[in-house]
């Protein structure tokens, strides 16, 4: 079975995904009940951010790639965000993961590396792409080099 990524409607529900969880976290949270949950989410997050990066750097081939590297972008920002809130304790839940800092402050080095991973991809599929619009196909050098009396 060939699986099909529909990246627009996967990295919306990922950007909603990271709002919902950045202001979920400004609440008074019960420990109890979302411990395990915020931790499985901001993971989930994680390697899906990853999924499509390592997705989206192995083909040069995607019509919208410098638009879904750019949404991509935004949700590892808003990830990166939610780490830092958490590893600075701007949010009141951050008490509950003091004992996941380590995790937290090495998925927050991750993501800020996969940032700059993020922007070369952006530069380089734009660079490619006004290569590509600068190249004259076969059929226009056909046409720019046929005698004029044709």
């Amino acid at each position: 079975m060939i699986n099909i990524i529909h990246y627009e409607d996967d990295i919306f529900f990922l950007n909603l995904t990271a709002k919902r969880l950045a202001d979920g976290l400004k609440l008074e949270l019960d420990p109890s009940l979302f411990h395990a949950h915020v931790l499985d989410e901001i993971l989930f997050l994680s390697r899906s951010i990853v999924f499509f990066l390592d997705s989206l750097k192995t083909t040069q081939l995607k019509v919208n790639r410098v638009n879904y590297l750019k949404s991509i972008f935004a949700v590892n920002k808003q990830l990166i965000e939610i780490l830092n809130s958490l590893l600075t304790r701007q949010v009141p839940f951050a008490e509950h993961l003091a004992d996941q800092f380590d995790h937290l402050t090495n998925l927050r080095t991750q993501h800020s590396e996969y940032e700059y991973e993020i922007r070369d991809a952006m530069t380089t599929s734009k660079k490619s792409t006004v290569q590509d619009h600068e190249a004259l196909s076969e059929e226009e050098y056909r046409i720019l080099l046929s005698p004029e009396d044709e």
